[in-house]
């Protein structure tokens, strides 16, 4: 769906290191399996759109959603 990178977005976290994310985002199907936690990740979940309002998002998490949602053919780089 999209390549998001920005020197404008820095993330830092508690132990004080700092990143430049660099995001790719993807349109996927479930083909099966099993949806499991992961090292890096504490929580998962299928959420309808509308409810996503009620979601505390990442920030900038908002604008590759929207991204997601357009009936676009190529690839957003921002």
């Amino acid at each position: 769906m999209g390549v998001y990178s920005s020197p404008d977005v820095v993330i830092e976290y508690a132990d004080g290191n700092r990143y430049q994310p660099l995001t790719m985002a993807f349109e996927t199907s479930v083909l099966g399996g099993e949806l499991q936690l992961s090292p890096g990740t504490t929580a998962f979940g299928y959420f309808a759109v509308d409810a996503l309002d009620r979601i505390d998002l990442m920030e900038h998490t908002q604008e590759r959603i929207d991204d997601a949602l357009t009936d676009v053919e190529a690839a957003f780089i921002r």
